[in-house]
C-alpha cells in the first residue's frame, strides 16, 4: 500500500515535472518580437540557468516609474513571468494592463500554468532552476 502511494506520488511530480519543461520549451527560444518581463536580475538568471536565451527584461531595474519603464519596452509580444506572491500577482497585472493599453499583446497564461504547477513549491521565478533541479534527481 506504501508502494502504491509512492509510485502514485512520484508519477505525479514526473508529470508535473514534464508540464513545467514543456512550458519551457515553448520560451526557450522566442522570435525577435518578443521578450519575457521579469521583476528582477536573479528572476533573469533563474531563467538563463533553464536555457532561457531569448530577450529578457526586468521590471524593478531602471529609473523612472513602472509605467515608463514599461513603456520603453519595444517588444511586440510580452510574456509576463513574475513571481508568485501577491506583490508578483500584482505587478503581473498591472503589467498587462499598461502593455496592453500601449498595443502590446501580453501573455499572462504562461504565468497562470506555472503558478498551477509550482506555485505551492516555488514562491519566484529565480526558484524555478533549483526546483527543476531537484525534480529532475
Amino acid at each position: 500500500m506504501v508502494e502504491a502511494r509512492r509510485k502514485r506520488r512520484g508519477s505525479k511530480e514526473d508529470r508535473r515535472l514534464e508540464e513545467v519543461e514543456d512550458i519551457l520549451a515553448a520560451i526557450r527560444h522566442l522570435d525577435s518580437d518578443s521578450c519575457i518581463l521579469v521583476e528582477g536580475l536573479r528572476d533573469k538568471e533563474g531563467l538563463r540557468a533553464l536555457g532561457v536565451v531569448g530577450r529578457i527584461s526586468c521590471l524593478q531595474r531602471g529609473s523612472g516609474a513602472i509605467s515608463e519603464r514599461l513603456g520603453r519596452l519595444d517588444a511586440k509580444n510580452v510574456i509576463v513571468l513574475m513571481d508568485f506572491d501577491p506583490q508578483g500577482r500584482h505587478l503581473a497585472r498591472l503589467a498587462q494592463r499598461l502593455l496592453s493599453a500601449r498595443g502590446r499583446k501580453v501573455d499572462l497564461t504562461t504565468w497562470r500554468m506555472l503558478k498551477s504547477y509550482v506555485g505551492k513549491d516555488v514562491r519566484d521565478i529565480e526558484g524555478l532552476a533549483s526546483y527543476i533541479l531537484g525534480l529532475s534527481t
